[in-house]
């Protein structure tokens, strides 16, 4: 798992649009990446209200919005955070 310093550095993020909140919700997205796989819930497939997961949509996914949007990132960015995190979780519970 990575700490804040990590992911602002892997998502390319402003340090000048970091506060201690960001840093740690940034963390926050990871652990809910680990803690889903290592339950076994949000498929890596499944992860949009198209597809019928509303609570991956009103939960993680717009808490990832926000942030991506806030901290003026690439879209998809800390997705990937969350995803890797995910497997992590997933590899742990097999």
């Amino acid at each position: 798992m990575l700490n804040a310093e990590q992911i602002i550095e892997q998502c390319k993020i402003s340090i000048d649009l970091l506060t201690d909140k960001v840093r740690e919700d940034l963390v926050a997205v990871q652990a809910a990446g680990y803690e889903h796989g290592k339950a076994g819930t949000y498929a890596l497939k499944d992860m949009s209200a198209e597809d019928g997961d509303t609570d991956w949509f009103w939960d993680v996914g717009v808490g990832i919005e926000l942030l991506e949007d806030l901290l003026q990132m690439r879209e998809g960015r800390l997705l990937r955070i969350y995803k890797t995190a995910y497997r992590e979780g997933r590899a742990v519970q097999q």
